[in-house]
């Protein structure tokens, strides 16, 4: 299982979802069919806090804002833990961790009767943990004493039907602390881990860069025949490239995106026309470039990569036009500019004569004026 961490676009807290995925790793999941019940969320994330695990939203002290309630608690971690099972595990293991259809009320023995949405897996834990668990769900719905909690499981006390409320529960995951049991289970669980990849590594370390070789000789006498009819590949691919997942369109291995730290970055595949991640490209081998031994360490790459941003060639600035009248300082001599740039004073206006006609006059003012209309001769 590769590290969350290394998808630091989809993963907004790291360290919080290295926890998340550590429980993930070290419990034990079993597979069930679509019309068994399997856990549901508020379940797993219970006991994700029993196993010590941290709150997925903490609360903003000093601040004017409301502490995270129960249901932005449980909606954080099933993103953490969807992303972790999508991006970081194989198919067969993200399996376990998808939307089970079964419509069978799940808490029902608790009083609840809302759909609570399941997955596809069960736990192996201890009776004890189980009652454990359930006793915080019943907490969680209302305040109720130790008494109280324990006549319910044991069925002593007839429950009123009731739906599941997840908001305004403020203090519900803060108040749930760590068990001694399951810590001790979940530490088991990691040594039983630990030993099984170690003695996976031994048998693999043998003759493990020969069978790459040879699978990767395979993958392009396949791949050679496919792409025959193939539209031309980029320049400068003469040793090192990734291929697309999707159409296998070669690519220079190059690009800024194929980084070991951020794997959730995308880079452009010209034959599909679309944008995928980074770590669904293949490598000459014939299998995924980060899992590779031989291409996942390769920095510098042999043959044309993408140009830094430093060395690209800036569209080239045409000369802004020069406006009629004003003179260009370029190729002139300093007598010559000084002749050009003399402010000219303007001219003063002449006063111009004023003429009469009698045609500009009324009837009426005609008759005022008879003796201008007769100098004008009118």
């Amino acid at each position: 299982m590769m590290d969350i961490g290394r998808f630091d676009k989809v993963v907004k807290y790291p360290q919080r979802a290295r926890g998340v995925q550590d429980f993930l790793a070290n419990n034990k999941f079993v597979m069930v069919d679509d019309n068994v019940q399997g856990i549901s969320w508020v379940e797993l994330y219970t006991l994700y806090k029993l196993q010590g695990g941290s709150c997925m939203v903490d609360n903003l002290k000093g601040k004017a804002a409301a502490r995270p309630m129960m249901r932005q608690q449980l909606k954080a971690f099933v993103s953490t833990t969807r992303a972790i099972a999508r991006l970081t595990m194989e198919d067969g293991d993200a399996m376990l961790f998808r939307y089970n259809g079964c419509k069978k009320p799940r808490l029902k023995g608790l009083g609840i009767t809302t759909h609570i949405p399941m997955l596809r897996c069960q736990m192996k834990v201890d009776e004890a943990l189980k009652k454990e668990i359930a006793a915080h769900i019943v907490k969680s719905q209302g305040r109720k004493s130790q008494k109280q909690v324990k006549d319910i499981l044991d069925k002593r006390v007839t429950i009123k039907p009731q739906k599941f409320v997840v908001a305004n529960k403020t203090k519900w995951s803060s108040s749930i602390s760590a068990n001694p049991e399951a810590l001790k289970t979940r530490k088991a669980n990691e040594e039983e881990r630990q030993k099984l990849v170690e003695e996976e590594r031994g048998n693999n370390s043998c003759g493990k860069r020969q069978e790459e070789e040879e699978a990767g000789k395979e993958f392009q006498n396949k791949e050679s025949k496919k792409l025959k009819a193939a539209p031309p590949e980029p320049e400068g691919l003469d040793k090192l490239y990734f291929q697309c997942g999707a159409c296998k369109q070669k690519v220079p291995s190059g690009r800024k995106a194929f980084q070991t730290t951020s794997l959730d970055a995308r880079t452009w595949c010209g034959r599909c026309g679309k944008s995928w991640m980074a770590k669904s490209y293949l490598c000459q081998c014939g299998v995924l470039w980060y899992k590779c031994s031989v291409h996942s360490s390769v920095k510098e790459v042999e043959g044309k990569a993408d140009k830094p941003q430093e060395e690209r060639s800036l569209p080239k600035k045409k000369p802004a036009p020069q406006k009629a009248g004003k003179p260009c300082g370029k190729g002139l001599e300093p007598e010559d500019l000084e002749g050009n740039f003399k402010v000219k004073r303007r001219r003063k206006g002449e006063a111009c004569e004023l003429r009469f006609s009698s045609s500009m006059l009324s009837e009426g003012l005609k008759r005022k004026f008879a003796h201008l209309c007769q100098q004008d001769g009118g």
